[in-house]
């Protein structure tokens, strides 16, 4: 799960230990080259920088949304709860407000629901004041701001199928407005998200398109003739 920096100055990556499949560290490169620096050796993945390259979001084991600080090397928890595991942190482009994903743990759990707060780096947003953005009985994944600010891309089962939809929200607030829109209807069962897997798939959004990454299935029958004797 690379994410390159705004700037483009910097790449974050994963590696996966080959003995623990389970365990992988967070890793940073200039991206001109050069030695890599380690943020994180624990459980992880990188989900995205601030627009000013100054931090960046990745997971910490389990369900905790980690923080670590270009300029201090201080890494820290930033997002993290008794009853959610909270998932694919991002900034908007001014660096103000940030979306993410929530899976409920409580005694009955709700599907994955996409979630957005104000941003501050020096004091997290307590849960209380966590945006419910899309909150229903769907699988609601990998959110992404518009350029704008003003809607947030996301990928939802709600169609029976796994497809780009997108939430407009409030410009100043961030509340939800009205309900979530199709935005790009994958309904093929060849070539599909679910071809490559919630956890491996991903999207990313610039100025004129959104890319993805979708599996695609193919098939054959042969025929042989055999010999009579």
């Amino acid at each position: 799960m690379p994410r390159i920096s705004p700037d483009g100055s910097w790449v974050s990556y994963g590696i996966t230990e080959r003995a623990y499949a389970s365990k992988v560290s967070v890793n940073i490169i200039p991206a001109a080259g050069g030695l890599f620096r380690k943020v994180s050796d624990q459980t992880g993945h990188s989900w995205g920088w601030s627009p000013d390259n100054k931090f960046l979001f990745f997971l910490r084991p389990v369900g905790i949304v980690g923080l670590f600080s270009l300029a201090t090397g201080k890494v820290g928890n930033y997002l993290q709860s008794s009853r959610f595991l909270v998932y694919h942190a991002n900034l908007t482009r001014d660096g103000r407000w940030m979306t993410f994903v929530a899976l409920d743990t409580g005694p009955s759990p709700s599907r994955l629901q996409v979630l957005a707060a104000r941003f501050e780096h020096e004091t997290p947003p307590k849960e209380s004041d966590w945006i419910r953005i899309v909150s229903d009985p769907y699988w609601n994944d990998k959110p992404r701001w518009s350029p704008d600010g003003d809607r947030i891309y996301f990928v939802s089962d709600r169609d029976g199928f796994a497809c780009l939809w997108s939430q407009p929200v409030e410009p100043e607030t961030k509340r939800p407005v009205g309900q979530p829109l199709p935005l790009y209807h994958i309904h093929q069962v060849r070539r599909s998200i679910l071809n490559v897997g919630y956890g491996r798939m991903d999207i990313a959004v610039a100025p004129d398109k959104i890319v993805l990454n979708l599996g695609e299935m193919t098939g054959n029958i042969w025929m042989t003739q055999l010999p009579l004797n």
